[in-house]
C-alpha cells in the first residue's frame, strides 16, 4: 500500500502521462506474461494469442448525470451480471463521465457523485475494473458550457488524475513519489507502458488521455476525440516540417502550400534573416506552437493522430484485431447529421475551413463527419468501432458490402452518408443521459437498430476466430411502451441475430421469419421516405415548422417504427400468434397530443398505411385483418396465413 497522493500530485502525473499502451493480464495469463519483453520494448513486442477464455466487456456512455436513469442501468448492469454469471474483465465508459461540464480539480465531488455512489455500492459492480474515456462534456465542449471555465485537454486531465489519486498501488508503473516525476518537460513520459493485472484492478481507471488496451489478440484504442481532428492537422504540418527540412537541403521540391514553407516565406518577407536563422525561426514556431517540442524535430508524443497510426501498425504486424473506442461516432443517424458543431472541437475558424478544403466539403458540417474523413484518409480500418455522443443505442455495419458496392453508392453521396469509408459501429449513449431521437435516416441499409432507449452493451472478442466480435445489446423500458429489447449482432453482418426456441416447429420459424421481413419491407420504405424528407429539408422535417416540418409525420411516428423494429428483432422470439397481434399493437394509428390539435390521420406514406400494403400484397389482408383473424387462436397453435 503506496502513500496516497494530494490533488496536486496526482494532477502532476497526470500532465506527465503521454499515451500509454497497457497490457492486461490475470493469473491465468502464463503464457502471456512469459511472452513478454523489457517494458521499453513492448511497443513493438508482439503478444502471443491467450489461450484462456474470450475477452469479453460490457459499455456504456453519456452516463455521468447521477439521476435515476444512471441508477437505473447500473443495477440493470448488476442484476445482469448477477443473473447470467459472467463478470465481465472490465466496463468501458465511452465519455461525459460528469455532467454538465466535467471535473473542475482531481477531487471534485462529481467523481462520487457520478461514479463510485451510482455504480460501486453495487457487490456485483464493486471490484469490477472501469475504464474511461473523455467525453465533450468532460471538456466542457458544448453549447451550454460555464463562461470563463477552463477547457479542452487541461479539463479533461482532472479525470486521468483522479485514477492516481484513487490508486491504492503503483498499477500503471508511474513513479507515485512526487520528486520522481519530471518536471522540466511536459513531454516527458515516466514510463510509456506498462503490464496491468486485472485480478488486482478496479474502480475508476483513465492511466492518460489517450491509452490502448492489449489483451491477448486484441488491441482496445482509446482516445480523446475531442481534439483528433486537431491533432490530424498538426500531424499534417509535422509532416511539412519535415519536408520542408530536406527541401532545404536540396532533396526534394516543395509545395507552396506547405504550411512551414509558407511560414518561412512570410517571415523573410518582414524580416531580413539568412537561410540558417530562418530554419531556427521556423523551429522555434512549430514548438510553440506544440507540433514539435526540439530542435531536432520531434513530434508531440501527445499527437494522438501519429499515435493511432502507429499502434494500428504493430497491432497489425502483432496479427491483433483492432477495437476504436471513441466519443463522438464517425456515423451517427442522430441530430449531428444535420447540426454543424465543428466549431466547438476546432474554434479557428482557419482550421475549419482547412478541413472543408481539404476534404471537399461544401458546408459547415458535424464534426463527427469530419473525425469519419479524417480516418478515410488516414486508411485506418478498425475492426469495430465503440463510441457515444447520441443518447441512444445503435449498431451500424458495412463491412459486409462488396468494395464495387461501396465505390458505386460512393459516387451518388452527398457527404451525409458513409459509404465511402468501412466500419462496424456499435454506439452506446444510453448510459443515463437524456434520450435522443433520431433525425438522419441515410444508410438504413447498414443499420441493425436504433433505440431510443437507456442500456447498455456487452461485447465479446471471440477467441477462436481472430475476426470475431459479438455484440448483445441490453435495453432497459421505456413508455409508453413498456418493453424490453436484447438483441445479438456480429461484426460480419448489419443483420440480427435470432435464436429460435427449440420446441418451436420449422414451420413457425418460417412463417414468424418471413412475417418479420414483410414488417422490415414496410420500415425500410417508411426510413426511405423520411430519408428524402429529412435531406430535402435538412433535417426540420419532423418538426411542427409550418414551413418545413409537418403534423403527419413526427417524433412519435419514428419512435414506434423503431420499437417494431426492434421487437422483430429480438434475440429470443415470441410464437407466430403473439408475433402478429403484438405487432399490430404497436402499429397501429393512435391519437396522441399533436394528432389531436390537428385532426391527422394516417397517409399515403404514415407507417400504418405502408405495413397494411405490405402486407396485403404478402398475405392478402391487411395488419388488423392478420390480427383479428388470430383474436381466438391459441399461443403455439399452428395457423395458415396465406
Amino acid at each position: 500500500m503506496l502513500k496516497k497522493l494530494t490533488a496536486g500530485e496526482a494532477l502532476e502525473i497526470a500532465r506527465q502521462a503521454n499515451p500509454k499502451v497497457i497490457v492486461l493480464t490475470s493469473a491465468s495469463d502464463k503464457k502471456e506474461k512469459n511472452s513478454l519483453k523489457a517494458e521499453e520494448n513492448m511497443l513493438d513486442t508482439p503478444i502471443a494469442p491467450e489461450t484462456d477464455p474470450e475477452l469479453r466487456f460490457l459499455v456504456i456512455g453519456c452516463q455521468g448525470n447521477a439521476k435515476d436513469s444512471q441508477k437505473k442501468v447500473a443495477k440493470q448492469l448488476a442484476e445482469f451480471i448477477k443473473k447470467t454469471g459472467r463478470r465481465p474483465d472490465f466496463i468501458l465508459i465511452t465519455g461525459d463521465n460528469i455532467y454538465d461540464s466535467g471535473a473542475s480539480s482531481p477531487d471534485d465531488t462529481g467523481f462520487a457523485e457520478c461514479f463510485e455512489n451510482i455504480y460501486r455500492v453495487h457487490p456485483e459492480l464493486k471490484d469490477i475494473p472501469y475504464f474511461l474515456i473523455l467525453g465533450n462534456h468532460d471538456e466542457d465542449l458544448h453549447n451550454a458550457s460555464l463562461p470563463l471555465s477552463l477547457k479542452g485537454p487541461e479539463r479533461g486531465l482532472f479525470q486521468v488524475a483522479y485514477t492516481y489519486l484513487s490508486a491504492q498501488e503503483d498499477v500503471y508503473n508511474i513513479p507515485l513519489n512526487p520528486s520522481a516525476v519530471p518536471t522540466t518537460n511536459t513531454y516527458r513520459l515516466p514510463s510509456n507502458a506498462c503490464m496491468v493485472d486485472l485480478d488486482q484492478l478496479q474502480g475508476w481507471n483513465m492511466p492518460a488521455r489517450t491509452y490502448s488496451l492489449v489483451k491477448g489478440n486484441t488491441e482496445i484504442l482509446c482516445i480523446d476525440s475531442n481534439t483528433y481532428v486537431k491533432d490530424y492537422l498538426d500531424y499534417l504540418d509535422y509532416q511539412d516540417f519535415q519536408n520542408y527540412l530536406v527541401h532545404l537541403n536540396g532533396n526534394i521540391t516543395i509545395s507552396e502550400d506547405n504550411t512551414a514553407f509558407k511560414f518561412a516565406q512570410e517571415y523573410a518577407r518582414k524580416h531580413a534573416v539568412c537561410d540558417k536563422a530562418l530554419i531556427h525561426i521556423v523551429t522555434d514556431e512549430f514548438i510553440k506552437r506544440k507540433i514539435i517540442i526540439d530542435e531536432k524535430g520531434t513530434i508531440n508524443p501527445n499527437n494522438q493522430a501519429k499515435w493511432l497510426e502507429d499502434r494500428m501498425a504493430a497491432a497489425k504486424k502483432a496479427g491483433r484485431r483492432t477495437l476504436l473506442a471513441l466519443h463522438h461516432p464517425p456515423f451517427t443517424p442522430g441530430k449531428r447529421a444535420f447540426h454543424s458543431d465543428a466549431k466547438l472541437y476546432l474554434p479557428d475558424k482557419k482550421d475549419r475551413e482547412r478541413i472543408k478544403a481539404r476534404f471537399k466539403i461544401e458546408k459547415d458540417t458535424s464534426y463527427n463527419l469530419m473525425i469519419r474523413e479524417v480516418f478515410r484518409e488516414q486508411n485506418l480500418v478498425f475492426d469495430s468501432i465503440l463510441a457515444a455522443h447520441d443518447h441512444d443505442i445503435y449498431f451500424y455495419n458495412n463491412k459486409p458490402f462488396s468494395s464495387q458496392e461501396k465505390k458505386e453508392e460512393s459516387s451518388n453521396s452527398n457527404n451525409t452518408g458513409s459509404h465511402y469509408y468501412e466500419m462496424c459501429q456499435l454506439t452506446c449513449g444510453g448510459g443515463g443521459g437524456k434520450l435522443q431521437s433520431r433525425l438522419g435516416f441515410t444508410d438504413q441499409q447498414y443499420l441493425g437498430c436504433f433505440l431510443k432507449h437507456h442500456g447498455f452493451a456487452e461485447v465479446v472478442c471471440d477467441a477462436q476466430d481472430p475476426t470475431l466480435v459479438h455484440y448483445s445489446l441490453y435495453a432497459t423500458t421505456s413508455k409508453p411502451i413498456e418493453r424490453t429489447f436484447h438483441l445479438i449482432f456480429n461484426n460480419k453482418s448489419a443483420e440480427p441475430i435470432r435464436h429460435f426456441p427449440s420446441t418451436m416447429s420449422v414451420k413457425e420459424r418460417e412463417q414468424i421469419t418471413g412475417f418479420c421481413k414483410t414488417v422490415k419491407n414496410a420500415l425500410d420504405k417508411y426510413f426511405s421516405f423520411l430519408d428524402i424528407k429529412q435531406t430535402e429539408e435538412e433535417g426540420k422535417y419532423l418538426g411542427l415548422n409550418p414551413i418545413h416540418g409537418n403534423v403527419s409525420h413526427g417524433e412519435t411516428g419514428v419512435n414506434r417504427a423503431h420499437e417494431i423494429w426492434a421487437y422483430i428483432s429480438n434475440a429470443e422470439p415470441d410464437d407466430l400468434v403473439t408475433t402478429i397481434k403484438t405487432v399490430y399493437m404497436m402499429a397501429k394509428w393512435e391519437q396522441d397530443l399533436v394528432s389531436t390539435l390537428f385532426i391527422t390521420k394516417p397517409t399515403t406514406n404514415s407507417l400504418i398505411t405502408l405495413l397494411n400494403g405490405c402486407m396485403k400484397e404478402t398475405y392478402g389482408k391487411e395488419l388488423k385483418e392478420l390480427s383479428d383473424l388470430l383474436a381466438d387462436v391459441p399461443v403455439r397453435q399452428e395457423v395458415k396465413l396465406l
